[in-house]
Order: C-alpha cells, then sequence, then structure tokens
C-alpha cells in the first residue's frame, strides 16, 4: 500500500484514478475500489516511478515555483545595490 500512497502524492488524480479510500482501506470487499487499484492507469504511475519520471516531473515543479523567484528577487536586490 506505500506504494499506492506514493502515486496518490505524487501524480494528479486524473492520471490514476485511484481515491484516498481506496488505498486507506476499511471495506477490504469493495469490488469497485479493488478494480481502480489494478487498473492500467496505476500501473502506469507505477511504471513511472520505478523509471524516475514522477520523481524528474517533481523536481522541475519545485524548481519553477522556489527556486526561480528567489532569483530573480536576489538578482535584482543585486541591482539595486550594484
Amino acid at each position: 500500500m506505500n506504494h499506492l500512497r506514493l502515486v496518490l502524492a505524487k501524480f494528479p488524480t486524473i492520471e490514476h484514478g485511484i481515491r484516498r479510500e481506496d488505498v486507506d482501506r476499511v471495506d477490504r470487499q469493495n469490488f469497485a475500489s479493488a478494480q481502480r487499484l489494478i487498473s492500467n492507469m496505476v500501473l502506469d504511475c507505477l511504471t513511472k516511478i520505478q523509471r524516475g519520471e514522477g520523481w524528474l516531473h517533481s523536481l522541475f515543479s519545485m524548481f519553477e515555483t522556489y527556486v526561480t523567484p528567489l532569483f530573480w528577487v536576489l538578482y535584482i536586490s543585486c541591482l539595486d545595490h550594484g
């Protein structure tokens, strides 16, 4: 189940189609949940994690979100003092 939690954390729902209730299950006889967990979309996401594709995407996303604006703030502040 840890790998499925990783799929939930790293990929948008549209790519895998599973819900948090599917992974953190209470009803172990929920057939629809079992079908979602073994779908081809989930297998594709697990394959991407195995190849490192999901990690690379999240790394670039983090870079664009945090590092790029920080760079521009520092660059502009250096222009003001220089």
